[in-house]
């Protein structure tokens, strides 16, 4: 049975505690791809990551925006660009076949590299891009 690192993950409940709406709301966003989660075992609970919970308080407007200091958006334009800068090496260098392999190994590894901390931030804000281009109609990075 997998370990989970429970200050990087929550469950449905506990999202639905803290976002003051049912556990049926919190599902059908699993559902929809509007609340990233992960199964252990097929038919388990859902675990989400804290991360995606602080990114529904945003989109909900009951968090400020991230600032992301480490990037600018003279240096990352688009989504395109924070995913070859920031997601596909980390990729490469993990050996990881998806964003969704690296934040499992993060939240059930106590040994997984420290240097790769900020990755969720960054996959965080290429989703956010991705999402903000498809919310506005547009087709470029």
């Amino acid at each position: 049975m997998q370990e989970w690192n429970t200050a990087r993950w929550t469950s449905v409940s506990q999202v639905a505690k803290e976002l003051a709406v049912t556990r049926q709301t919190v599902r059908n966003w699993i559902d929809r791809g509007q609340l990233l989660s992960y199964r252990a075992v097929s038919g388990g609970p859902y675990r989400v990551p804290i991360f995606s919970v602080e990114a529904m308080k945003r989109r909900l407007g009951l968090l400020p925006p991230v600032a992301h200091e480490s990037l600018t958006p003279q240096d990352l334009t688009g989504a395109e660009d924070l995913y070859a800068v920031e997601i596909a090496p980390v990729l490469k260098e993990l050996g990881a076949i998806s964003a969704d392999e690296v934040l499992r190994r993060m939240a059930s590894e106590p040994d997984f590299p420290l240097e790769y901390v900020k990755f969720p931030d960054h996959y965080l804000m290429y989703v956010e891009k991705l999402v903000d281009r498809i919310d506005n109609g547009s087709s470029d990075g």
